[in-house]
């Protein structure tokens, strides 16, 4: 025990740490570590409110993607878009809606709407069978591209409402 002992001492010792800070001796028997314990016990209390919240991140997104119709992997990336373009994403959400209800609207048999899609070049019924993502991108990119810009505006406008004006000089950023 007493070889033991003092082979834990220098371990101890060689990592210059205090042999009594951790260890109390137990005669016989050995040395039993008592610091170690607490070191673990606060790790692990650390750890579990690390990754309580990241599984509260984790669901967060999970609920925004739900309520945008994508995957959480595809909300992630949509997110990053929209902060490399420097639009807040409240405001690239809101647009992204936008675009879904324009087409929505479109099939619903709204031909304002539907004109709107064919002066872009787009038909909605084969936006429809886009990804949400895509449809987005489409759309955007289909408004980057119009030289014109009264007209960019106007169709801009006819389908994203007041949030184009918001992300309207940022388009070529969120093109795919």
């Amino acid at each position: 025990a007493s070889e033991s002992s003092s082979e834990a001492k220098e371990s101890v010792n060689g990592l210059k740490v205090s042999l009594t800070d951790f260890a109390i001796p137990l005669g016989k028997t050995g040395m039993v570590l008592k610091g170690t314990w607490k070191g673990v016990g606060e790790a692990i209390t650390f750890l579990n409110g690390t990754l309580d919240k990241m599984m509260g991140q984790m669901a967060k997104v999970g609920q925004e993607a739900q309520k945008m119709g994508v995957s959480a992997e595809s909300f992630q990336a949509l997110k990053i878009a929209a902060d490399d373009a420097k639009v807040d994403f409240e405001t690239f959400a809101s647009s992204f809606d936008k675009v879904r209800q324009a087409i929505s609207q479109a099939s619903a048999g709204n031909e304002e709407m539907a004109m709107s899609f064919a002066e872009l070049g787009l038909r909605y019924e084969e936006l429809m069978s886009l990804s949400p993502e895509a449809q987005f991108f489409a759309v955007t990119e289909a408004l980057s591209e119009l030289e014109d810009e009264g007209e960019r505006n106007r169709l801009g406008t006819a389908l994203l409402g007041d949030e184009y004006v918001k992300i309207a000089g940022r388009l070529e950023e969120f093109s795919a």
